[in-house]
Formats: structure tokens, C-alpha cells, sequence
């Protein structure tokens, strides 16, 4: 047994320096931590790779560090995955507070922010987010495959950064009853 784990301790670079790593150790270090970071997004539903809110793209930049100490070896091995794992927890945790404290959620994710209400352009909220009209105009070309935004009623920028936007409603058409004679069918009219 004491031989086993010597072996993986090698095999693993468990105790060298970084500096001294085989491609040996590399080869078998990258696969170890790819599968493991692989386990830890099972566990957690991978609910940040489908969110992509501020508090998820935070999650996915700190783990892609944490675990790439654990191939090149700048932290060790165990300790990088041991961060890894905590990362995770910490994700989920926030997750489940988010999701049954709504004050909790505006806090973790933010709000959505009305740049487009009733057809007119809110310059505060352009001014604030930094959006120019061309970018608007260009999320609504990448969005709505359309040019005007005299056809959106509404436009958000919603808590990833993205820009959603509401068309206007054509109005009801109106319906006019025509009566040709008496005792004929009724001719009903659909105006738009």
C-alpha cells in the first residue's frame, strides 16, 4: 500500500516543485483535474454555465484559475481541488439563498434596467449602462433581425448585459357588422 501511494504521489508530482514537473506528470495532472472540475459542474447542475449573470461569469473565471494551479502546480494539487470544490458550494449556496430571498437575488444578480418604454428612449439609463443608440440599434438588428425601434414598445437591459426587446402590439382590428337587407345574412368586416 505504501508503495501505491508513493507511486501516485509521483506519478502525480505530488511533492515536487513545479519547476521539476515530467510531461509524465503533466499529462496525468490535466485529465485528473478536467475530470474532477467536470464532477464538481455535475454536482452543481452547471446552473452558472446557463445563467451567465455577473455572479455566474465570476464563478466560471475564479474556478478556471483555481484549477489550472492544479495542472501547471503553483498550489498544490489537493488544495487547488479542495478550492474547487469550496467554489462550488459557495455558488450553490448563494443559489439557494437567491432563490428564496428575492432581496437577496436583486443583490446577487441585479435588476433589469428599462432603456425603451412606450417607444421612448430612457437617456438616463443610455447614459448610465454607456449604451450608445447605435449599439441599441445593433442589438436590435442581432435580436430582432430589424432595423426601426419606432416597432418596439419596450427595451431592457436585462441582469447579463443583454439587451431584450418588446415590439409594439398592432391594435385590435375593428369589426364592422354589415346588413345588406332584412332577413339577408349579416356581412361582418374585419378592419386592420
Amino acid at each position: 500500500m505504501d508503495g501505491l501511494m508513493q507511486g501516485l504521489e509521483w506519478a502525480l508530482g505530488l511533492h515536487a516543485e513545479p519547476k521539476d514537473f515530467t510531461l509524465l506528470q503533466i499529462s496525468l495532472r490535466t485529465p485528473l483535474t478536467y475530470l474532477f472540475g467536470l464532477a464538481i459542474l455535475r454536482l452543481s447542475r452547471n446552473r452558472f454555465l446557463a445563467r451567465e449573470s455577473a455572479f455566474d461569469v465570476l464563478l466560471a473565471f475564479m474556478l478556471g484559475s483555481v484549477l489550472s494551479r492544479a495542472i501547471n502546480g503553483t498550489t498544490p494539487l489537493l488544495l487547488s481541488l479542495a478550492a474547487s470544490f469550496l467554489l462550488i458550494a459557495i455558488h450553490y449556496a448563494f443559489a439557494w439563498l437567491s432563490y428564496r430571498s428575492p432581496l437577496f437575488e436583486r443583490f446577487l444578480d441585479g435588476q433589469p434596467d428599462p432603456v425603451l418604454r412606450g417607444g421612448r428612449l430612457i437617456r438616463e439609463t443610455l447614459r448610465r449602462h454607456r449604451l450608445s443608440h447605435g449599439n441599441l440599434e445593433e442589438a436590435l438588428r442581432l435580436e430582432m433581425h430589424a432595423k426601426d425601434l419606432a416597432h418596439i414598445d419596450e427595451a431592457w437591459i436585462e441582469n447579463n448585459g443583454e439587451i431584450s426587446f418588446i415590439p409594439r402590439q398592432p391594435p385590435p382590428p375593428r369589426i364592422v357588422e354589415v346588413k345588406v337587407e332584412d332577413g339577408i345574412q349579416v356581412v361582418r368586416l374585419e378592419i386592420s
